[in-house]
């Protein structure tokens, strides 16, 4: 389990980076620790007993991988309640219907029911307003899934961005291609393989990580070794989250 509040060693007094891992260590809700992480894992876990043997895991089950995809763009837990109810009432169908069949269900009839019954039965807290019409189940239903959820246990992370960004044209731009990889790591407990910054958006963009390369700092190796962090406790995905959360400027 990462913990942004205990991993970071006391920085030195000058260090250019010294406001923004002080804040990183005192202040920051850990990723593993927020409220939509949490729901999507558990919701993981809800579906794989309703769905699935309790053998059945992600890295083994396309299927229970396409799942995944549609509670990451779910995200907010108010709709990931929705999709679970859903889902149990499905599974009630005497018919024998395929996994892609059954999400197409789900999604439509929670279409069905947005206006009346669910857009306005919990609050949005995650998903940027920029992106929230086109996170809508009538919307994630025109997503081209399959192809991904094969292949995310068995590519590299600069091939799964680049099949992640053809699920939706006009969807998945590069935000929302590293946020699904970096909720897929996490999902899987597994450390972000990137070794370079990853830019996701204003809240991570490529200028924010100016200031590490100013101090020397070009990639998540060299910030794990000046500051003696361990793989499990820094990587490429806490890093963007923090500057989202925080930002880099000096001084900030």
């Amino acid at each position: 389990m990462f913990n942004l509040k205990s991993i970071f060693v006391p920085i030195m007094a000058g260090d250019p980076l010294n406001t923004f891992f002080f804040n990183l260590r005192n202040s920051m809700t850990p990723i593993h620790e927020r409220a939509d992480v949490i729901a999507m894992k558990r919701t993981m876990q809800q579906i794989s007993q309703l769905h699935f043997d309790e053998n059945a895991t992600l890295l083994h089950s396309s299927e229970l991988r396409y799942h995944f995809v549609i509670t990451w763009g779910l995200r907010e837990p108010f709709l990931l309640n929705h999709y679970v109810k859903y889902l149990a009432e499905e599974k009630k169908r005497p018919a024998l219907l395929s996994t892609s069949q059954v999400i197409s269900n789900v999604l439509e009839k929670m279409d069905n029911d947005w206006h009346q019954k669910i857009k306005n039965s919990g609050k949005y807290e995650f998903i940027p307003r920029r992106l929230r019409h086109k996170h809508t189940p009538g919307m994630i239903k025109t997503w081209n899934i399959g192809d991904l959820a094969k292949n995310l246990p068995h590519e590299a992370h600069e091939q799964l961005i680049e099949r992640a960004k053809k699920v939706k044209k006009g969807t998945f731009g590069n935000y929302n291609s590293q946020h699904l990889l970096r909720q897929w790591y996490i999902q899987i407990d597994k450390v972000h393989p990137s070794k370079n910054f990853i830019v996701m958006g204003e809240g991570a963009s490529d200028e924010k990580y100016n200031v590490f390369r100013e101090a020397g700092l070009h990639d998540i190796s060299a910030i794990r070794a000046r500051y003696q962090l361990e793989e499990r406790s820094f990587d490429a995905g806490i890093l963007a989250y923090a500057c989202c959360m925080y930002g880099t400027n000096k001084g900030s």
